[in-house]
């Protein structure tokens, strides 16, 4: 429960200091977000998203960030390895994906043990 209670005051306090940078389109936030899945880090990436002025280049910039700020090397090497192709929408799938098939071969390891 106090675990709970700290986190809700965190994320106040971030959503207020991100609220004052949101009018400043060029400003750069770097962020380190923990996550314990690739479809966990999406999810905070689109809730930060929503402080910051990005326009039009908002699918750009969060692809990006999805790319640097994912954990698992060879997730980010297959992204990196779309190569200029790479969209949002394929870089959450490709993430989205590895979760899953990560979470398919914990659970397959179990069963057989």
């Amino acid at each position: 429960m106090r675990l709970r209670v700290e986190s809700r005051a965190i994320q106040v306090r971030l959503d207020k200091w991100l609220l004052a940078y949101r009018t400043a389109p060029h400003s750069v936030i770097i962020l380190y977000i923990s996550c314990d899945s690739n479809f966990d880090y999406v999810v905070a990436l689109r809730k930060l998203s929503v402080h910051c002025n990005f326009g039009s280049q908002w699918e750009q910039r969060m692809r990006n960030r999805l790319v640097s700020g994912v954990k698992d090397d060879k997730i980010r090497n297959r992204l990196l390895s779309e190569g200029a192709k790479l969209t949002w929408e394929r870089a959450v799938e490709i993430g989205i994906t590895a979760d899953v098939q990560n979470n398919y071969t914990m659970r397959s390891s179990s069963v057989c043990q």
